[in-house]
């Protein structure tokens, strides 16, 4: 399994060894799309680096604005509001937020007092539990799947955990995407059961899942989401780094998705 180092050099594209306060780089992640894309990031490695990585189309224009920036040193918030300015001359669909990304070791995993009996992964079989009685069952047939060739794929091998009860998920947990050897994990409880250790437990699993498949456990989520950092925490993960990210949908994506 890589090391978080590791990964997060792949992830990014540059050379952890690398020097500067400023260090501009591409990544194919940048260019990956999907329903949407996350074409730059900043990931602030210290107080005094930071790193930019950025797609294939906008590296030139974050250099030519990181030869004036690489001058100073900027908070994290002049620096959101910097590339919101640059943004958004290029695209008008996109999204800027705030991340932390969190990762933990397989020695520092706290084991949930609940039963962890009531999880189980979720399987193909379980297409109507997982399409539940929301929003989904409102949307046309193309929609619906849509939504179930995007998530078969990792409910097919294994990677998507539940807790059920009478035909309803109460929380849910899938280890996806995975990128350069690590595996994001996405946390949704329902809200009328929140609050009882159920996040906690489809989490739990999601991370037993990662080290037994050789994967790094990364915990990304928005950095005022204080419940679900709260969460991460209690099972022991730890803040590696503070991120601004840029997500954009290309086209007429925002229609189709």
């Amino acid at each position: 399994m890589l090391s978080y180092q590791e990964h997060y050099a792949q992830y990014l594209g540059y050379n952890s060894n690398q020097t500067g306060n400023l260090i501009v780089c591409h990544s194919s992640v940048r260019d990956k799309l999907e329903t949407q894309r996350k074409p730059l990031l900043l990931s602030f490695l210290t107080r005094q680096q930071v790193v930019i990585s950025a797609s294939t189309d906008l590296l030139g224009k974050v250099r030519r604005m990181a030869v004036t920036l690489s001058r100073k040193k900027m908070a994290p918030a002049a620096w959101f509001k910097t590339v919101d300015d640059l943004i958004y001359n290029e695209f008008k669909l996109y999204q800027i937020d705030h991340y932390i990304r969190m990762t933990i070791d397989q020695n520092d995993i706290i084991k949930s007092r609940k039963c962890e009996q009531a999880v189980r992964a979720l399987g193909l079989a379980d297409k109507k539990t997982i399409f539940g009685k929301g929003l989904l069952l409102q949307r046309g047939k193309k929609f619906q799947d849509h939504f179930w060739e995007q998530n078969k794929r990792y409910i097919k091998e294994g990677r998507c955990f539940g807790v059920v009860r009478k035909g309803q998920i109460l929380s849910r947990a899938a280890v996806e995407p995975i990128e350069c050897g690590a595996g994001n994990i996405a946390v949704a409880t329902d809200a009328s059961h929140r609050k009882k250790g159920y996040g906690k437990m489809v989490v739990s699993a999601a991370v037993n899942w990662c080290f037994e498949h050789d994967i790094l456990p990364i915990y990304y989520v928005k950095s005022d989401n204080i419940a679900s950092i709260a969460l991460a925490r209690s099972l022991g993960f730890k803040l590696k780094n503070k991120e601004i990210i840029v997500s954009h949908w290309p086209g007429d994506a925002w229609e189709k998705y």
